[in-house]
């Protein structure tokens, strides 16, 4: 039975989706059959929603071949899951983490809108709605809807998985970088999971980013089924024509804040970034200062 060496723990809205797909391409890298198994996070409705309930059965999602060097599951809840760091640490000791963190406002928004769009939520609720999520959530009556909010406090969440596995085991990245060096983003993964001799792809994937929440999520359903079952065979080409045309037709807006949003609100974040700093030694505040000098995008 083989397990992974390395977990991508998230948190969500901070590239997994792309980053799936550039491991996916990586030679000698299997990751798990399905996205997002979340296993290890049985705190967590999305464990049930895969319905891999046993540590046989998430096993078997990993096919391993021989030329399988790592192993690797990607599942963005594990950051924040107050179970997942030593339930993985039980089964995997020795893993490698991999972390990014995102601009605490924009990663906010973006999940915001995913959120908001599947429940038929106007997008312009976004600073009310967070400011009742962080500053009295026992006044939001289901947890589920202060996620969106709470994944963007990272400090007590990461503690726990540098508290678990030690510095040297937990890379923590920030999406800035994979932004603007996409190449030394994914560098730095390899190294850290023990693939420092692996060629980069040549394309390192940046997937659902900057496109906002879908107008209608019942199109969005119907239109990601259908791609899933043309992908093999219809040219890329024709797949990214239509990619495009697909979300010009089914965009939800308002999809960007105005500076002065960011500016009010990563106000909310400013406290848990500084403790990252404790943590980490990296300067976030100061880079997400910056970041909330221009407009943000979902």
């Amino acid at each position: 039975m083989r397990l992974p060496d390395f977990y991508h723990v998230g948190p969500p809205k901070t590239g997994t989706t792309g980053l799936r797909a550039t491991l996916a391409r990586v030679p000698g890298v299997t990751l798990s059959s399905i996205p997002e198994p979340s296993y290890f996070a049985p705190d967590h409705e999305k464990r049930e929603t895969k319905g891999i309930l046993t540590i046989e059965a998430y096993a078997d999602l990993f096919r391993v071949t021989p030329e399988t060097l790592r192993v690797g599951d990607i599942s963005p809840v594990y950051l924040h899951s107050v179970h997942a760091a030593a339930a993985i640490r039980e089964v995997t000791p020795d893993a490698r983490i991999v972390v990014c963190l995102r601009h605490p406002v924009e990663r906010a928004f973006s999940h915001y809108l995913m959120w908001a769009g599947q429940r038929n939520l106007p997008a312009a609720d976004f600073e009310h709605r967070l400011l009742a999520a962080l500053r009295d959530p026992r006044s939001v009556p289901n947890e589920r809807d202060t996620r969106f909010a709470r994944c963007s406090l990272y400090a007590e969440a990461l503690a726990r998985f540098l508290d678990t596995f030690g510095r040297e085991r937990v890379l923590v990245l920030s999406y800035d970088r994979m932004v603007g060096d996409p190449a030394g983003w994914m560098r730095a993964v390899l190294d850290h999971v023990g693939l420092s001799a692996t060629e980069i792809p040549d394309r390192v994937e940046r997937r659902y980013e900057g496109r906002g929440a879908p107008g209608s999520w019942l199109v969005h359903r119907v239109v990601r089924n259908v791609r899933s079952r043309t992908a093999r065979w219809l040219p890329r080409p024709v797949r990214s024509l239509a990619g495009g045309a697909y979300r010009l037709f089914n965009r939800a807006g308002p999809t960007s804040l105005h500076p002065a949003e960011v500016d009010r609100l990563y106000e909310h974040f400013r406290r848990d970034a500084m403790h990252l700093f404790e943590l980490t030694g990296v300067d976030f505040d100061a880079s997400w200062r910056d970041r909330s000098s221009r407009r943000v995008d979902a």
